[in-house]
């Protein structure tokens, strides 16, 4: 996959292209990155469900055109902690 600079973000950010349509990326501006990465890796591991409901969602997000920080909308960060909330209030994965 490509990696293209993402010019005009508050942070420096990267975008790693890769197969099947998946794009993700990547900043080195802050450790809150990481933590925030972490804490997602901790509840995926937690719940095999977490990962493809989290992909689904934020799919969703896109095709809906809500998930696009840049215009003052969500970004991918903010629907997965909405995400998490709901699952951790429904008792499908625990604190």
């Amino acid at each position: 996959g490509r990696l293209i600079r993402i010019r005009g973000a508050k942070v420096p950010i990267i975008k790693k292209e890769g197969g099947l349509g998946v794009s993700f990326d990547i900043s080195c501006s802050s450790w809150c990155g990481v933590w925030n990465s972490a804490l997602m890796r901790a509840y995926v591991r937690q719940r095999r469900l977490v990962q493809p409901l989290a992909m689904a969602v934020i799919g969703w997000t896109k095709i809906v055109r809500i998930n696009d920080s840049p215009s003052g909308l969500l970004n991918s960060y903010t629907v997965l902690l909405m995400l998490l909330h709901y699952l951790i209030q429904t008792k499908e994965v625990e604190l």
